[in-house]
């Protein structure tokens, strides 16, 4: 009974930081938008939320390449085992386009790489932060 008790416990605790970064994602994303001069309601819809930063901080290719890379490597690793090698170098080149997209979206509101770092680590969190910032939008860089 503890056992179960203790679970429920540490899945609602998780439940409820997961709104809360859901929350603050999605409102930092909506005025992020607006300051870039687009509409805030496109933070709602989750591809298009990720389409327009990448828009307004780099270019959307790299966007598709990476949407593309995670559904290929969904579906190569579903269909055998054989591609599971191929996990690590999708995942690379995911978190590489992601980690330069972040960068990107630092620099296109006049931030350096301490914020990128803080966009990479704590992302919820330093995107309110940008949304809410003094901070103007630059244009990609």
């Amino acid at each position: 009974m503890a056992f179960a008790t203790a679970f429920i416990g540490i899945l609602l605790v998780v439940s409820v930081l997961g709104l809360i970064s859901t929350v603050l994602s999605v409102i930092g994303t909506w005025k992020i938008l607006e300051k870039a001069g687009e509409d805030g309601w496109k933070s709602l819809i989750p591809f298009y939320s990720g389409y327009m930063l990448y828009k307004i901080s780099w270019d959307v290719r790299p966007y598709w390449i990476m949407l593309g890379c995670t559904i290929i490597n969904f579906v190569l690793t579903r269909i055998n085992d054989l591609f599971l090698f191929l996990n690590p170098l999708f995942s690379l080149v995911i978190t590489g386009i992601f980690v330069i997209q972040l960068y990107k979206l630092s620099k296109a509101f006049g931030h350096g790489i301490g914020f990128t770092i803080g966009l990479f680590l704590l992302n919820p969190l330093f995107v309110f932060i940008l949304g809410l910032d003094s901070s103007t939008y630059q244009g990609p860089q």
